[in-house]
């Protein structure tokens, strides 16, 4: 026993230490998807994260001082924003097809520097000056879309999921076991083991990854499938 919680301690503490390398974007998929993915990234490959800024009228067209104003604003913060390069501005001259044709619709687009990849971990800036000016604009409908700002909220809803789940999943089980076998230390165990078990995949699979990377989702289902499985069989036995 001494000999198994040493070594998930010892799984859990280098694998938080070394992190979790997760597939690139163009190896997510299985099948033909993949095999596109895998086409596009070879033969056209981004240098950088694209990000859009939809700037839409809640009635009637985009014109007039305000319109410029949001536009104006938008452009100016994000100039500012760190990670942020190649502003293209829809009131700009030669930029007319970054407005809609019945003129309710503008684009205002940039492009996240570095890695294309890793973008998410530098968007945040971009969309905290997309959402100032929102909120400064309350006529309009002003919205961030890219690469990089749909991997970051992909990555929040995981964590956020897998979050919930350690929250919900560990009492609820509790309250199952106490049920079952009406006493603390006989519910105890399984879950004991379930949650030790899953700790030790979790250190093993982010060493793994270095040499095999992982869908980024793959502690979530570490965690539901190995407590269920852990418990299931911690019973059986």
């Amino acid at each position: 026993m001494l000999s198994w919680l040493a070594f998930v301690v010892a799984a859990f503490v280098l694998g938080g230490a070394v992190g979790t390398v997760s597939l690139k974007g163009s190896d997510l998929g299985n099948g033909e998807s993949l095999a596109a993915n895998q086409v596009l990234a070879r033969e056209f490959p981004a240098e950088r994260a694209g990000e859009q800024v939809l700037l839409q009228s809640r009635g009637g067209p985009l014109a007039g001082a305000r319109y410029r104003a949001a536009v104006e604003n938008l452009a100016v913060r994000l100039s500012r924003a760190p990670a942020v390069a190649r502003i293209e501005s829809p009131l700009q001259r030669g930029n007319e097809g970054l407005r809609s044709k019945d003129g309710t619709a503008a684009l205002l687009t940039f492009q996240i520097t570095g890695d294309p990849e890793t973008a998410a971990d530098r968007v945040q800036p971009a969309l905290a000056a997309t959402a100032a000016v929102q909120r400064a604009h309350s006529e309009l409908f002003i919205g961030e879309f890219g690469d990089g700002s749909a991997n970051q909220a992909v990555n929040d809803r995981i964590q956020k999921d897998f979050q919930r789940a350690e929250i919900t999943s560990l009492p609820v089980t509790l309250l199952i076991l106490l049920l079952a076998f009406g006493a603390v230390v006989a519910a105890g165990i399984p879950l004991l083991l379930g949650m030790t078990a899953v700790a030790g995949a979790l250190g093993v699979t982010a060493l793994v990854s270095h040499l095999f990377p992982v869908d980024p989702q793959i502690n979530s289902v570490i965690l539901l499938i190995g407590l269920a499985v852990g418990i299931d069989y911690s019973l059986f036995y």
